[in-house]
């Protein structure tokens, strides 16, 4: 539900205080998850002593591509996509992506294990979360964009109209995961109709207008939300469920 409250939350500390602490909030959850990571997790570093080591070429090649990538393509309209930064960029992100797959299939310990790619179940379930997770922060990007400079709204009454997309996507998380476990919808099914209830909702938003008030917003963005709800537990379980059977 986390989702569900940030769009409010931050909505409320930008209106009534500053941006800023948008970022200082989370700092005392962040502090409290570490403190009971320390209670719960056991100390296994001498086990996992010789094959624990951090990959520290592939942290670095990843970070460097991912970095690389970002400033890139955020800042490709103001320099100019031409321009010899952005491409300079893109190259780099480009090039230190491909030597970290190489350097991740030849390290004993790698950060990302590139072979369990060879499990189709596994291969498929990423690919489709990736193109997902586009398509969600696509939504997430213009609506902000939609609610307060398209319509004028307070970004408190933004955060309220996005919560609730939110909010039934943790709802129908929970439903989809109970109708699943009791064998009344199997996963295919669970997915299948978390992306058809996404795509009308994704469909609902290109209707959205300038006349529109904000329960008719809300209305227009609920099986947006229950389509995600239907979707990410559904595909979780299918990409790391069946890692128990291939051990």
């Amino acid at each position: 539900f986390g989702p569900s409250l940030g769009p409010t939350l931050g909505g409320y500390l930008t209106e009534h205080m500053d941006w800023r602490w948008v970022f200082y909030v989370n700092l005392l959850p962040g502090m409290f998850v570490i403190y009971i990571l320390s209670l719960i997790m056991k100390d296994d570093r001498e086990k996992h002593h010789e094959t624990g080591r951090l990959d520290i070429p592939g942290l670095i090649l990843l970070s460097l591509s991912l970095s690389s990538l970002i400033i890139g393509l955020s800042k490709g309209n103001e320099w100019g996509w031409y321009d010899g930064k952005t491409v300079t960029l893109l190259y780099v992100a480009i090039v230190s992506a491909i030597i970290f797959l190489l350097v991740e299939m030849r390290s004993a310990n790698p950060l990302i294990k590139i072979s369990l790619f060879k499990f189709k179940f596994y291969r498929y379930s990423v690919l489709s979360l990736t193109l997902f997770g586009m398509g969600v922060y696509a939504s997430y990007f213009l609506l902000p964009l939609y609610l307060e400079r398209l319509r004028h709204f307070k970004t408190l009454t933004a955060g309220e109209i996005l919560f609730w997309p939110a909010f039934s996507t943790g709802i129908f998380s929970i439903f989809a995961g109970i109708l699943m476990d009791r064998k009344i919808i199997s996963r295919k099914a669970s997915v299948i109709t978390g992306i058809f209830l996404f795509t009308v909702g994704t469909y609902f938003q290109v209707k959205l207008d300038l006349d529109m008030d904000k329960f008719q917003i809300i209305l227009h963005l609920l099986p947006w939300g229950i389509g995600m709800g239907f979707f990410f537990p559904a595909l979780s379980q299918i990409s790391l469920g069946n890692f128990v059977k291939e051990n």
